[in-house]
């Protein structure tokens, strides 16, 4: 580098990555060279800087196949989680079909009691259905790079309170809207 840019072949400065001859996994120099003129623009010499820049350079490369494992990772989880929402909503759906079938046949035969746990049950399997789904929706979004959003959780915070028959002793809970 210093050669060359005594021979004039850069206006401001030549840099070149240097190793060893012989030697493929020696280290690593980052060279920069500049020449030095006087006021007439003639060559007075030059002066280089070098670097060992080895250890930044495996850091890149290990920073790049990182990124990739964790595309590929991602990619696999939204494959995996595709197929294993599908998989856990059909019983989900099947609980909560049924349900619907108990409740159309017997309707007014179901009092109290019996009518409560077949309620329960098809509204935790219609919950069951929504966490799958939303699961899901989780694994497509963290797949993704994008901004994020506030979320109001009231209305989810509501609807566990509805499910929970007995407070919780001594735990106060609330939503900001």
């Amino acid at each position: 580098p210093l050669a060359r840019v005594l021979r004039g072949e850069s206006a401001a400065a030549v840099e070149a990555l240097l190793r060893p001859p012989g030697r493929p996994a020696g280290p690593l120099v980052a060279v920069r060279a500049r020449r030095l003129d006087d006021a007439d623009g003639a060559a007075l010499g030059a002066v280089a800087i070098l670097r060992d820049v080895t250890e930044w350079m495996q850091t890149q490369q290990a920073l790049r196949r990182s990124s990739l494992e964790l595309e590929n990772s991602n990619r696999e989880l939204v494959n995996f989680a595709h197929y294993a929402s599908h998989d856990l909503q059909e019983p989900a759906r099947k609980v909560l079909s049924f349900g619907e079938l108990l409740k159309a046949r017997l309707g007014a035969a179901l009092e109290g009691e019996s009518r409560n746990y077949l309620d329960r049950m098809m509204t935790a399997s219609a919950r069951m259905i929504r966490l799958i789904d939303d699961l899901l929706k989780l694994a497509q979004v963290t797949a993704k790079t994008g901004p994020l959003e506030p979320v109001a959780l009231g209305p989810a915070l509501r609807e566990v309170q509805a499910e929970i028959k007995e407070p919780l002793r001594g735990v106060q809970v609330q939503a900001a809207e």
